[in-house]
């Protein structure tokens, strides 16, 4: 998974990550991808409707909140989020 935080470390031990090779493609690209695996975490799981729902739109806005909260700080805090999801 992408974090975005962790440019500074990538830059100084020469890692090549996506948000250091395409940095305007990683955020949309994360958030992308965040919501196709919560649709497809529902329906491997086979969530009812109402579960299903509900994690997807959990996915939705750490998604985007990886999207708009673009803070070393909020990157931080969207990552936690992810996790709990």
């Amino acid at each position: 998974m992408i974090v975005i935080s962790f440019i500074p470390g990538d830059l100084l031990v020469g890692r090549k990550t996506l948000p250091l090779i395409y940095p305007s493609l990683s955020r949309p690209m994360l958030t992308l991808v965040i919501i196709a695996w919560s649709f497809g975490l529902s329906y491997l799981w086979r969530l009812n409707g109402e579960l299903a729902t509900v994690f997807i739109a959990l996915g939705t806005v750490v998604g985007f909140r990886f999207l708009i909260k673009t803070s070393c700080k909020a990157d931080q805090r969207s990552f936690y989020l992810y996790n709990v999801r």
